[in-house]
Parts: C-alpha cells; sequence; structure tokens
C-alpha cells in the first residue's frame, strides 16, 4: 500500500512549469484527469499507470464511475458463417416483411468490447428490444437467454468478462414459438437488435439497474392537485466492497422558476449490502402537465455523492398530472373532462421495418401534432422509448400493452404465462416514468386466432385465471395507473380491469357501419368502455362513384376503395361524438403496416388501414377527416382528388374542414356555397355540395370562412368527367390492337389510352368530348416481381341506365411471377344503376389467346348468398364474392370468393357456348358480360409492356333494351402521357 507522504512526494514531479499551477502541488484528492493534465511531458508511462493506481487506492477506489456506453461495431450473420457489419437499430426483414418468404430463424450478431475489469464493479448489458427471442454469450460462455421480442431486459455479465477485449454474442431468433409471447398476429414478428444495446459499468457504490430499469429510479405520483403534488422517489442504492460506505443522495427537482427542492440525505451502507430509497416529496401550485394544453415536464434528479464527488447522477422528466374515470365523461385529466381520441400505431417504418432512426421518430412526432391527436395506443407491445419520450414533450396520452395477441389455447403452459408475465414485469419496470403512460395493457383479442389455434383450442377458463393472475401482479409494480386489456367480444364477464378495449369492425368484417354504436351501449355497464380498434382498408389508387358496392371488404378483399374507408370513419365519428362516456378511442391505424399474410387491396403483405400509406408519403382523404375533426389548425380538404377521371351524369364534390362556411367554385366561377356542414354528421367537418352535372375538364376551388366572413383556407382540384350522354339506339362495336412498350418516367406513373369507336357506318357513337373512351394504365413499384400494368379503367355509356365500367386491380407479384398476366374483365350495369365488380383472376398457361365468352349472366350477391365449390365450375369466369354467375348444363351459379386458374376449362367453356352445347341465363336475363384479358401484360423496370391487348366488345340493345349479339367494326389505341 501506497502511504500518502509518498504519494504527496511523487505528485509533486507531475507540476507544471512555475507559475501556471499555483504552487505546483496536485492535491491528493485530484482526480486523475486533473493529474494528467498536470503532468509533465517527460513523465514516462509507466509512471503514469503506477500514478493511477496510486490515485484509485487513495480516492477509495471510485475512479471510474457508473457509467452507460452504446455498443457498436457489430458483425451480423444470418448463416452463422459470413458476416457483415452492420450499426444498431437493426433487422433482416427490412425488405422481406411483407411477404410470405420472410425470414424466420436464427440470425447472430457478435461484437468486441474492451472494459478495464476492476474488482467490486459489476457489468451489465442492455437490450432495449432483440426480436423474438435471443440467447445471450459473453466470451462464448452462455449468460441468459430472453423470451420476448419488444421488452427491454438486462443480464448481468460482471462474471464472465476479463480485462480486455471481450466478445459479446447474441442470437437473434423470430421462429414461431409457442411458449413465447406474440405466437402470431396480424402483424410481421421480425428478427434483430432492432433497438439500442449499451454496457452499464456500476461503480463499487453505485445505482442497481436491476432494481428500477435504466432509469435506476421510479417516480410515483401519490396525489397531484392545482394546489399541491405529492409524489414519491425510490431508488436502490449498492455498496460493492467490503468494507462500509457513507455516502449523500441529493435529490433535486426543478421547474420552469428554478430549483424547487433541494435535498441531501447521508446514508451508512454496510459491506456487499443495498440500501433503498425511498421518499415523498411535495410541490405547492405546480404547474400541472395539461396534455397538449401544456405539457410541462419538471426535472427530477438524483446524484450519488462520494466525499464530495458525484460518482453517479439520476434524471427523468416528469409531468405531473392526476388521471381519472367519469362514467359519463369518460377520462378526466387534472379534474376536468379530457376526451382521449385518436389513432393506433405499430413499430413500422419503409426500408426500415422495425429499426426505426432518428428521422422516423422525429417524423411520426410531427404528423401525430398535425393530425391533433390526443390519444395514441401503440400496439400491440410497447415501442421504443424514443416514442415514448416524445409523447411526454408533446403532451399525448398513451395506451401500450405486452404482445399477448390471440393465443391462449388448452395447450398453453405454466412457462408460456410465466414469461408473459416477466415481460409484463419488464414493460412496467422499464417504462415507468414516462408521463404519457396513462393505460397499461395486459393482452389483445385472445381467441381470436390467427393461424387455426397453434395452441389448441381457446381456452376461455384459462384465459380469464392467467388475466386475472397478471392484472394483480401489474398493480403491484403500479397502482398508479389504469390497467386493462382488449376485446373483440361482448360476452366477457369475470375479467378483473380498470377499462376494456373493445376492438369492433362493424360495416368491415360484416354488418353495417351504424351498428357500432349499439355493439358499444350493449357493453358499456360492463365497465369503464374504450374503443381500441375500428377502421377499414384503402388503397389511395381504387376509386368508385358507388363505394358501398364496389368495395370488397373483410379478409382478402381485393378492392379497397378510398371512399369507402372514408364513409366509414364518417359514420364511426358520428357515433364517437354522440358517445362522451367513450375512454378513449383509436382508429386503426395511423399508418399502413407490414403483415406478410395478407394479400388485399391490391397491396401484397399491407395491412393497409392506415391513413396514411406504408411509406409515410400519401396522406389518404381520411386523414384530413380526423385532422379536420380533431386539431386546432384550420382545414380545407377535397376529398377525392387521386380520382381524377370520371364518368357520372352528377358528380359530387365532397370536403373535409373545420370552418363556419364554404364555398365552391367551378371553373374560376362560383357555383354554390355552404353556410354549415351536412346537418347529419355529429362531427361538424363533412360538408357535401349539391351534385355538379358540368363535364370535360373541372377545376375545382373550395374555400373555407370564418364566421365574420374572412378567409381562413383553400384547396384545389382538377377532375376529367367524360360523361357524354348519347341517343337511345342499337350500336356495336369492337375493341382491338397492339400497344408496345409504353415508358414510364417513374413508378408510380400514369398513363391514358384512348379507344376510338366507330358504328356500323363508321360514325362516332361514344366517349369523351373528343369522342374517345378513356383507360388508366399505372406502375406500382420499382421491383419487377411486385409491379403491375392494367390499374383500372372505364368507359362507355348509352345515355341511360346501362353502362360499360371495366376495372383491373393490381396483381399479386406471386400470381406476376407464375403468370405474367393481367386479367380484366368488363361488364355491364344493370337496371337499377348498381355497378358490378368483376376481379381479377389468375392464368396457370397457356397464354396468349383472345376468350370470348358470351351470354354468361352477372348476379350481385347478397349477404348470405350460396358459394359453390371450386370443383363445380366449368371456366375461368369467378371472382369474388359471388359476383358471377356461370352457366353449367341449364343451372346458373353464384362465383366462390377465390378465383379460378384453369385457362383449359375456359377454353371449352367458350367452345360449348358457341356450339350451343351450353345455354344462356334463363330467359328474360336482362344483364350480360364480356371476359377479356391483356395478355403478357408487367412492368419491367421503368417499362409497361402490353403484348396484344385485345378485347371484342360485341353487343347489341334490342328495341326493349336487352342486349344481344351483333357485328363488329375497327376500333383505334393510341397512348398519351397524363398528369
Amino acid at each position: 500500500m501506497i502511504n500518502e507522504g509518498e504519494l504527496r512526494v511523487q505528485l509533486e514531479r507531475f507540476r507544471g512549469p512555475k507559475g501556471e499551477r499555483g504552487d505546483g502541488v496536485i492535491p491528493v484528492d485530484a482526480t486523475l484527469t486533473q493529474a494528467g493534465e498536470a503532468a509533465d511531458a517527460r513523465v514516462t508511462g509507466e509512471e503514469i499507470a503506477w500514478l493511477r493506481e496510486a490515485l484509485e487506492q487513495r480516492m477509495g477506489r471510485q475512479m471510474a464511475f457508473s457509467a452507460a456506453e452504446r455498443l457498436d461495431g457489430w458483425l451480423f450473420s444470418k448463416d452463422g458463417v459470413h458476416e457483415e457489419p452492420v450499426r444498431l437499430p437493426h433487422t433482416c426483414n427490412a425488405q422481406d416483411c411483407t411477404t410470405a418468404a420472410m425470414y424466420r430463424g436464427k440470425t447472430m450478431y457478435r461484437c468486441t468490447q474492451r472494459i478495464d475489469v476492476v474488482e467490486g464493479r459489476k457489468y451489465y448489458l442492455l437490450f432495449q428490444a432483440v426480436g423474438q427471442m435471443c440467447t445471450l454469450y459473453v466470451n462464448n460462455a452462455r449468460v441468459t437467454a430472453h423470451y420476448g421480442g419488444y421488452t427491454p431486459f438486462i443480464a448481468d455479465i460482471s462474471g464472465f468478462v476479463t480485462a480486455g477485449d471481450n466478445e459479446i454474442r447474441v442470437t437473434a431468433d423470430n421462429a414461431k414459438n409457442l411458449e413465447s409471447i406474440p405466437v402470431a398476429g396480424d402483424f410481421a414478428l421480425g428478427n434483430g437488435i432492432y433497438r439500442g444495446a449499451y454496457m452499464l459499468t456500476c461503480a463499487g457504490v453505485g445505482y442497481d439497474p436491476e432494481a428500477y430499469g435504466s432509469d435506476k429510479m421510479h417516480v410515483t405520483q401519490a396525489d397531484v392537485t392545482r394546489e399541491r403534488a405529492l409524489f414519491r422517489v425510490q431508488s436502490r442504492v449498492m455498496n460493492l466492497f467490503k468494507a462500509g460506505e457513507t455516502v449523500t443522495l441529493r435529490t433535486v427537482v426543478r421547474g420552469e422558476q428554478g430549483c424547487l427542492i433541494d435535498e441531501r440525505m447521508t446514508v451508512d451502507i454496510p459491506a456487499g449490502k443495498e440500501f433503498d430509497f425511498d421518499r415523498t416529496y411535495s410541490i405547492q401550485a405546480p404547474r400541472l402537465w395539461q396534455g397538449l394544453n401544456d405539457p410541462h415536464l419538471y426535472e427530477i434528479s438524483q446524484s450519488l455523492i462520494r466525499e464530495g464527488t458525484e460518482l453517479e447522477r439520476l434524471s427523468v422528466a416528469q409531468g405531473l398530472r392526476a388521471l381519472a374515470v367519469d362514467a359519463d365523461e369518460g377520462f378526466m385529466l387534472n379534474g376536468k373532462p379530457y376526451p382521449l381520441r385518436g389513432v393506433a400505431l405499430h413499430e413500422d417504418a419503409p426500408d426500415r421495418f422495425m429499426a426505426l432512426t432518428d428521422a422516423d421518430v422525429e417524423q411520426l412526432g410531427h404528423t401525430i401534432g398535425e393530425l391533433g391527436a390526443t390519444f395514441v395506443r401503440l400496439a400491440h407491445y410497447p415501442h421504443d422509448r424514443r416514442v415514448f419520450a416524445m409523447l411526454d414533450r408533446m403532451g399525448v396520452i398513451v395506451q401500450t400493452e405486452i404482445p399477448w395477441v390471440d393465443e391462449c389455447g388448452v395447450n398453453a403452459t405454466e412457462t408460456y404465462f410465466e414469461r408473459i408475465k416477466k415481460n409484463c414485469g419488464e414493460m412496467i419496470r422499464e417504462y415507468y416514468n414516462h408521463t404519457c403512460i396513462a393505460f397499461w395493457g395486459l393482452s389483445n383479442e385472445l381467441g381470436n386466432t390467427h393461424e387455426d389455434n397453434p395452441q389448441g383450442r381457446f381456452d376461455a377458463a384459462k384465459a380469464r385465471a392467467w388475466h386475472n393472475t397478471l392484472y394483480a401482479y401489474a398493480k403491484e409494480w403500479d397502482n398508479s395507473r389504469l390497467i386493462g386489456y382488449v376485446t373483440e367480444s361482448t360476452g366477457q364477464t369475470g375479467w378483473d380491469a380498470d377499462w376494456c378495449g373493445m376492438n369492433i369492425y362493424k360495416g368491415w368484417y360484416g354488418g353495417t357501419f351504424d351498428e357500432f354504436g349499439g355493439v358499444i351501449d350493449s357493453v358499456r355497464s360492463a365497465g369503464t368502455m374504450a374503443l381500441s380498434e375500428y377502421g377499414a382498408g384503402a388503397n389511395p389508387a381504387h376509386h368508385s362513384e358507388t363505394p358501398l358496392t364496389t368495395t370488397v371488404t373483410g379478409n382478402g378483399g381485393a378492392r379497397h376503395d378510398e371512399e369507402y374507408q372514408c364513409l366509414l370513419h364518417e359514420a364511426y365519428l358520428d357515433q364517437i361524438a354522440a358517445r362522451p362516456w367513450l375512454l378513449f378511442t383509436a382508429a386503426w391505424t395511423l399508418y399502413d403496416f407490414a403483415s406478410p399474410a395478407r394479400m388485399e387491396g391490391g397491396l401484397k403483405g399491407v395491412n393497409d388501414k392506415g391513413l396514411i400509406t406504408r411509406d409515410r408519403k400519401t396522406k389518404k382523404d381520411a386523414f384530413y377527416l380526423y385532422k379536420a375533426y380533431l386539431g386546432g389548425e384550420t382545414v380545407v380538404h377535397i376529398c377525392g382528388k387521386r380520382f381524377a377521371s370520371r364518368d357520372t351524369a352528377r358528380m359530387t364534390i365532397k370536403a373535409y374542414a373545420n370552418t363556419a362556411s364554404l364555398q365552391l367554385y367551378v371553373n374560376g366561377e362560383w357555383a354554390q356555397t355552404l353556410a354549415a356542414p351536412d346537418g347529419e354528421n355529429e362531427t361538424g367537418v363533412v360538408w357535401t355540395f349539391e351534385p355538379l352535372t358540368d363535364t370535360g375538364r373541372l377545376e375545382i376551388e373550395v374555400r373555407g370562412y370564418d364566421a365574420q366572413g374572412a378567409l381562413l383556407g383553400c384547396d384545389t382540384a382538377a377532375f376529367y368527367n367524360a360523361y357524354v350522354p348519347v341517343p337511345e339506339t342499337s350500336y356495336s362495336w369492337d375493341l382491338t390492337g397492339n400497344v408496345g412498350y409504353v415508358p414510364l418516367e417513374s413508378y408510380g406513373s400514369a398513363y391514358t389510352l384512348y379507344a376510338e369507336f366507330e358504328d356500323s357506318v363508321g360514325e362516332i357513337v361514344c366517349g369523351d368530348e373528343n369522342q374517345k373512351a378513356h383507360f388508366v394504365v399505372t406502375t406500382k413499384s420499382a421491383d419487377d416481381t411486385t409491379g403491375y400494368g392494367v390499374a383500372s379503367f372505364g368507359f362507355m355509356n348509352d345515355g341511360g341506365t346501362k353502362k360499360f365500367v371495366g376495372y383491373s386491380h393490381a396483381l399479386g407479384s406471386a400470381a406476376l411471377a407464375r403468370t405474367n398476366v393481367a386479367r380484366t374483365a368488363l361488364m355491364m350495369q344493370n337496371e337499377v344503376g348498381t355497378y358490378f365488380n368483376i376481379q381479377q383472376s389468375t392464368l396457370a398457361e397457356n397464354v396468349g389467346k383472345t376468350i370470348l365468352i358470351n351470354n354468361l349472366g352477372l348476379y350481385k350477391a347478397e349477404s348470405g348468398a350460396q358459394y359453390m365449390p371450386q370443383a363445380s365450375f366449368t371456366g375461368v369466369v369467378c371472382a369474388h364474392h359471388g359476383y358471377m354467375y356461370v352457366n353449367s348444363t341449364t343451372d346458373v351459379y353464384a362465383g366462390i370468393d377465390e378465383p379460378l386458374e384453369n385457362f383449359a376449362t375456359a377454353q371449352a367453356l367458350n367452345a360449348a357456348l358457341e356450339a350451343g352445347t351450353i345455354h344462356a341465363a334463363t330467359s328474360g336475363a336482362r344483364l350480360k358480360a364480356l371476359i377479356f384479358y391483356a395478355d403478357t401484360c408487367y412492368t419491367n423496370k421503368a417499362d409497361v409492356l402490353f403484348n396484344r391487348l385485345n378485347a371484342q366488345i360485341d353487343i347489341r340493345f334490342d328495341e326493349n333494351g336487352r342486349p344481344y349479339n351483333a357485328g363488329t367494326s375497327g376500333a383505334l389505341i393510341c397512348s398519351e402521357r397524363t398528369a
């Protein structure tokens, strides 16, 4: 042991030139940095090393303070052999998360960390999330395994490290695991270290990170009013030395007026023991955290001091607020009603998936702020801490939950439940100090399996018993917040909870929009109710004048009109506005997100219920509905701008606005004024003008004014209405032709193909003002296997109730890769003006022949229509939800919900029709249809190839308005770029 006198003699050698450092003597309690600054350049490395050892002994072994260091320099391998450098956050599923081939299995990460191991210190690793389970190794020794891909965990590696370089290795595994949540769900379960990872060094006397999470301190609000705020501060200090230590704990609270509390407590901690700090403090007349109105945060810090030196400092931002619920008013913030209305959200971003960047988080904050949401549901798991910290500062209230999603089967084990319980404790421990969190969630839709009950059939009794045990456990962790669960069942009883969220999709998964209110009313008496999910899919490329009849709702629906999503959310917001007692409401969801099992709405592997597309670039019309309803800024938004080409006798202009009045201008001329929004909507932000009968190009402007007539905002849109009435006469026409490569400037570009039609005597009979009919061609992505040709088109009318309208929606990449065929369908409107929609199918082989199928009856199947099995069909002529009738011998059948893939039977059916061996629908049938194929239609990088786009239109109306076969004539196809 070096005595103090010898140390002082040696330290004097480290003084600088005379006069630069006082008397040139370094105090014996100087820090190592100070000693180094005073060192003479002639001092050798051995002498500095000697000094380091001497100072550490003299200063009580505290030279290495507790610290957190981000782990970098990672190498990643999917096969265990080939490695590549990566930076955290990282996932290998960034590109394949929307595909059925998404990687599900093991990956390996490793890095090297240099550690100056000193006796009397502890070393930890903190992982904020590793998907979906992981095993941690240090220097090839197994440290621990963690189950659950969304909760942070801390591992003590003190017994595994050595002085110098240490190898840290993590195996991440996102394969299905029946004993770890989530077993399954309607979202992608990714792999990787997709949040931060840190090395924690705890000095000989330091705070315990395992007791209160990475903050090492919990702040609990005990009683908060406008007059006084009581809050409790808890921490745990460890003494790892073999002798007792005396330390001072300094607790400081700072607000906008400076320091409000500064308290010091000196404690003696015996060797190898811990001290639990637990004190309650009071602030008079506090500035409360008022949500969006005033999200004020206090800084509450605590320092660990030994012999005048601060060894470690903890700090949390805390907003003081009181949470409560009222049976009639709903959520109460600081004693006043505070409606919680907003959106749900998944942790997902384009090209990065779960591995969000700081820019992604910042963009999310701007979007939530623009929307004006007071509430966000961070589902179905706790998100990155950066998001919670951001919402603390914004004043947005949050519900978050552990990913106990869907599965609790008869074969679910106690191990499964213990891991659920552990995830629950990790969530609450790690996110405890975030002011924004008002609601902890324990589960979501238990019993609603997405993978056919992998744990066996749902065990309701087990689910209830486990839930109630978990509720009591969560209350032990945190009794200051509201703890509940989310369900889609209205029949649950005996579940302990402070709140219950209902997921209700009336109008999408069965039922109608207006049934939502009755469902939520029926369970109101069962407890404090919230609306945790509701919504509808929408592809911004799909549009309709009659979305209630053209949109294919539910699972697998290939057509999701944007207008349908708007109608659903308008109806739900009306009903929500009439029910202020709803604790919170969350539209599902803010962004489209990856769900590899889905193929609907023309989008592969995406749940398209978002208000914004997954690439975060396109805000759907429904986004502006919520912005007008929730936000404080002025909104004037014309709906349906992407539905630019129309063909209708009566064109409706709808706007979302939160102004006192609106004026409509058409081609620069005033057309209408609305002094108040549609009286039938409770929200007060949905405005519908009287239908326009104008045709051709329409420049639309809508201006919004306040009550005094001052202009607040405006919006513009351009439409082309191709509707042109023609005489009720008999006529026929043909469409044939070739179109080669059409170069596109960028993916997502649109082109219009024009077809000119002539009757039998060479006169133009239909078209727009230029006697042309319109087809729209677009691409979907830059990937050969996910790009598509024809998107949608509509043409021709006879001026009456009968109208030809064609649709072809984006084929899935799997179908495209198999066949390179886009198949479109042509059909006719019925007598009462209802459009029928025939979805695309796929051809397995033998493409290249134009198929003409005459006299097939068309039928709009109502709810409950009988579907025939696939084997009953005789041709590739059916699509979705029974829109087609197929004539087999003398009977007519409704179509099934999946397309057939048999080209040969279509040929046989066509031949049989032409030969007269089978016949049309029964006499008196008024509806006929023709099918045509765009052979080998696909995208290739920046081109769209149309090879032999062939169709024959061979319809004539008789004197009674019934269609029948007639002769043909020629037609011309050309192309032109459109905006």
